[in-house]
This record gives structure tokens, C-alpha cells and sequence, in this order.
């Protein structure tokens, strides 16, 4: 299968990431000429109504807090029954990567844990609960 090209008025360059049946790209805004990050639900044979729905409503619920820690939500829609979410495309590593290097220092461990403290009071505030902490989305 070839890979899009586009969605919706996003020019796709580059696929940075895959989790179960979404994948996110590096993509270009023609509108407003900027580089974000569109995340693809691909419906695959076995998609559910429930998937399709329950990314829709995390879509919905990640554009309600606002905080520097936490990935802004700029858009979302539907193309060619392909549900997606355009994002901030954030520069850096993950957790998950940056510890395949070994342990990190107590100053740093510190740094990165008052941040993620920080955007989950973010979260807390607004009545809602974080369901997929884990290094690989930190």
C-alpha cells in the first residue's frame, strides 16, 4: 500500500511514529505554513466504532488543558473515513529513549519529573485523568 501524501489541507513528509493503528507524521500546514504533527487513525478491517469514537473524544479532551508540558491539539477531522488529530510537533526525545542510555542524573530526574507533575495538575485541574502515562508518551 502506498503511503498518503496528504490529509485533509496537511502535507505529510514524514512518518515519525506508529502505536497500534494510529500513526503520526511530520506534516505541513499549507494554510498557515507551519510544521505540525498529524496523528491517522488508520480503520483497518477489525476498527471499531468504539476506536474511532474514543479517539475523537481524546482529541476532544487533550484540546481542553493548556499547559508548556503538554502537546498543544490544534485541529482534528475526518478524511477518506480516516479520523485524525493535528497536534504541536515537539522537538526532543521521549523518556522511553532517553533511558535505553542508562540511568540519568538525580538534578535531571528531578527536572523531568516536576514537569510531568506539572502537566498532570494541568490535567487534574480541568476533571480529567490521564489514562496513558508512560515513557513513551512523556
Amino acid at each position: 500500500m502506498t503511503p498518503p501524501t496528504h490529509i485533509a489541507h496537511y502535507q505529510l513528509l514524514e512518518l515519525i511514529g506508529r502505536d497500534g493503528p494510529i500513526e503520526t507524521w511530520r506534516a505541513r500546514d499549507s494554510r498557515l505554513q507551519r510544521t505540525v504533527a498529524v496523528q491517522i487513525l488508520r480503520r483497518l478491517p477489525d476498527t471499531t466504532q468504539e476506536a474511532v469514537d474514543r479517539f475523537r473524544r481524546q482529541a476532544h479532551v487533550a484540546s481542553l488543558v493548556t499547559h508548556p508540558h503538554i502537546c498543544a491539539v490544534h485541529n482534528w477531522g475526518e478524511e477518506d473515513g480516516h479520523p485524525y488529530v493535528v497536534r504541536e510537533l515537539l522537538s526532543g526525545r521521549r523518556l522511553d529513549e532517553l533511558l535505553t542510555e542508562g540511568p540519568v542524573t538525580v538534578d535531571r530526574a528531578l527536572e523531568l519529573a516536576t514537569q510531568l507533575t506539572g502537566a498532570l495538575c494541568a490535567v487534574h485541574r480541568r476533571g480529567l485523568v490521564h489514562g496513558h502515562v508512560r515513557p513513551s508518551h512523556v
